[in-house]
């Protein structure tokens, strides 16, 4: 009989990061492990559960709940599995492990805030309480622990990356794909591909994702009369992997500590080489070959997006190449947390 294994992370209700995170690692584990996953997907404060978040999780054939924190739904799930894998620290997820026995391994996926509240330094008992701890980059471990420690270790965030032909595709232009909310870049890339002035047909720029800066985004295409430009909305996976297949460049330009990027590992897995910020954990997933500025320069970034433009077939295929194969080191395998559970004796 399978043990099961409660994945439990906050959501704001939209299929983002995190949850693409859960989703991937559930999915590994119900079909190559002698665990049964279970997710449950805690909704914070002030938002509502999206139709694509459960339409999605519908659709991956995963049992899952949607769940309120402190509730007596995640008590008795908890209470119905053998191991608790939570993601970012809980108190009502830890203290219900805790109170029933269950073992509890810890992903943290966000930087520690240097804070004097109380809630910060409650965070930082709850991660160092936790049976075992990973994390989503060096530049978040280094926030939360700087000893050695054999119970925490860095497993960078994957999503499901899949089997890619060759492309049959004649690669242009650049591509973009976020939530569409302060600090991710939204506004610096398209002031950047403005200054750049580039050939609209042969260097789109492509922008996917949801969220508050799509009227501005909007707005500011229509005033300025910018071409070249083309807005995507919220695209399924299949649609993200598409657009990663056609583009030249990947471009992840944030300026808000971001622990890591998702997107990058995704590019350069297409052999699609990343334009990115020096901005926490982002050159991590951006590999050796990527080209970076510095975060929140609209000027710095187009110096980067003429660059590309510019660079020699030979050049940008060595770049390409170096990024996926750079992967491999990177990169550590999805039965890593098998390995985790069996260790904490699921």
């Amino acid at each position: 009989m399978k043990r099961k294994v409660l994945i439990v992370a906050p959501t704001q209700g939209v299929y983002g990061g995190i949850e693409v995170t859960v989703l991937t690692l559930a999915k590994w584990l119900a079909t190559h492990s002698h665990y049964e996953p279970i997710i449950a997907f805690k909704r914070v404060s002030g938002y509502e559960f999206k139709k694509e978040l459960i339409t999605t999780c519908k659709t991956s054939g995963i049992r899952f709940h949607l769940v309120e924190r402190m509730s007596r739904d995640l008590l008795n799930l908890i209470h119905s599995v053998d191991l608790v894998h939570g993601h970012n620290p809980s108190p009502d997820v830890f203290l219900m492990a805790k109170l029933l026995a269950k073992p509890y391994l810890l992903t943290t996926h966000n930087y520690r805030r240097t804070s004097n509240r109380l809630s910060a330094w409650l965070r930082r008992i709850l991660v160092h309480s936790a049976d075992y701890r990973t994390y989503n980059s060096e530049f978040v471990q280094k926030t939360w622990e700087t000893d050695d420690n054999p119970k925490s270790q860095v497993i960078p965030t994957l999503s499901e990356l899949p089997q890619l032909p060759p492309s049959s595709y004649q690669r242009k232009g650049f591509f973009f794909v976020s939530r569409w909310i302060e600090n991710k870049g939204v506004c610096e890339l398209i002031q950047a591909y403005q200054e750049v002035d580039l050939d609209p047909d042969e260097w789109p720029l492509i922008m996917a994702g949801r969220g508050p800066l799509e009227g501005w985004a909007k707005n500011y295409i229509s005033e300025h009369k910018l071409k070249g430009i083309h807005l995507l909305g919220f695209i399924s996976e299949d649609a993200k992997n598409d657009q990663i297949a056609r583009c030249k460049w990947m471009v992840t330009p944030p300026n808000t500590k971001e622990d890591m990027g998702l997107t990058p590992i995704e590019a350069r897995h297409a052999g699609v080489p990343v334009i990115a910020t020096r901005d926490g954990g982002i050159p991590e997933s951006s590999g050796p070959a990527a080209l970076l500025c510095a975060p929140g320069s609209s000027t710095e970034l187009a110096k980067l997006l003429r660059q590309a433009a510019a660079m020699p077939e030979q050049e940008y295929s060595a770049r390409a190449q170096k990024g996926k194969d750079s992967l491999a080191s990177y990169l550590k395998p999805q039965s890593i947390y098998a390995d985790i559970y069996d260790e904490l004796g699921a």
